[in-house]
């Protein structure tokens, strides 16, 4: 029987001395401390997490007045945020608790795929921001005329953002291990630092495809309602309906840039080692850019929260009508209650 005690040691690795053979020799032990406060810091980002993703789920499902759009989407990032904390941030707790991915090479494979479908590099965060953000531009701009993004469109978009994520996430699965631990391996994650000429040119086309590309549409539908509305700020003439389209613009370009802030400290690592396979940063100073982009999982509905109205009011309906609701009830039951007791007192 294999011993579960890990030595903590920067020149040991326990996957060697265990025998696994199918953990690179990149990954680095890191001391006793590291580990334990990125098991403390992975448990309240997965308790946060999974409560204000519920949040702004469980409202949208709750109130009509906000089953609009553009609203879709956001719930759409909320769903992706939700089931990457619960399962990315639930096992890593458990194996920055031991210090090492002790639960074996599938494991980390299938952790490694699911979580970059779900938002590896905010795949699927960055293509719904980006559909959030050709809307705005079609609403606010019309360069097509008066249309409105309607629901229809809006499920397309959600449907494209999933397809596309599995499109691209899934070849590395199949084809090759292209999914290995990283960091100081507590983590799973596409394997970055491959030398396979094979792999790097599939990891540049999917940069490329899945990250340049939903980036640019984000920057040029900014952009350009950026223009449009100085321009009619320096001829005093913005609509009032456009100065309600301004308002969620704003929102949702906050939220856009709150999650590039986020990512690309991991993006610009990993694309380094993609076009350097000669000169790659390895060790722990991977781990770094890995677990701060993971803080993204609850930037988005606290913005979402925070900065909309509307979102603000009914969830603070929720919880005090549901809180109200609840004491009436037990008030009521209890005035029953005595109301019977007194009946049964009087009664000869």
């Amino acid at each position: 029987m294999v011993s579960t005690q890990t030595p903590y040691n920067e020149s040991t690795n326990p996957y060697v001395l265990y025998g696994d053979g199918w953990v690179p020799d990149y990954v680095e032990i890191v001391s006793r401390g590291y580990y334990t406060f990125l098991a403390v810091y992975m448990t309240v980002l997965f308790i946060l997490s999974c409560f204000f993703n519920s949040v702004v789920i469980v409202a949208t499902i709750k109130y009509k007045k906000l089953r609009k759009p553009i609203n879709y989407l956001i719930v759409n990032l909320a769903v992706a945020d939700l089931a990457n904390a619960s399962i990315e941030c639930l096992i890593s707790i458990f194996t920055n608790a031991v210090g090492y991915f002790y639960l074996g090479k599938y494991v980390c494979q299938f952790l490694g795929y699911t979580v970059s479908v779900f938002n590896r590099l905010g795949i699927v965060g960055l293509l719904s921001i980006s559909v959030m953000a050709f809307e705005r531009f079609l609403v606010v701009c019309k360069p097509f005329g008066p249309r409105r993004f309607e629901h229809k469109q809006a499920l397309i978009g959600i449907a494209f953002t999933w397809t596309w994520s599995i499109i691209w996430n899934t070849p590395p699965l199949v084809l090759w291990d292209g999914y290995v631990p990283e960091g100081v391996g507590t983590s799973c994650a596409p394997n970055w630092l491959s030398e396979g000429l094979r792999e790097r040119i599939f990891l540049l086309v999917y940069f490329n495809t899945c990250f340049f590309v939903p980036l640019a549409v984000i920057v040029v539908c900014y952009g350009k309602i950026i223009a449009l509305l100085r321009q009619f700020a320096r001829n005093n003439s913005l609509p009032e309906n456009t100065r309600a389209e301004a308002k969620v613009t704003k929102l949702t370009a906050i939220m856009g840039v709150a999650f590039l802030l986020s990512w690309l400290p991991y993006a610009g690592f990993a694309m380094y080692n993609v076009f350097n396979p000669d000169s790659q940063m390895k060790f722990a100073f991977g781990s770094i850019p890995a677990y701060f982009a993971k803080s993204a999982l609850i930037y988005n509905p606290l913005i979402n929260v925070g900065l909309n109205q509307q979102f603000r009011k009914c969830v603070i309906r929720m919880f005090i009508s549901d809180r109200n609701r609840v004491e009436n009830h037990v008030s009521k039951k209890q005035q029953t209650e005595r109301s019977c007791l007194s009946e049964v007192k009087v009664r000869p």
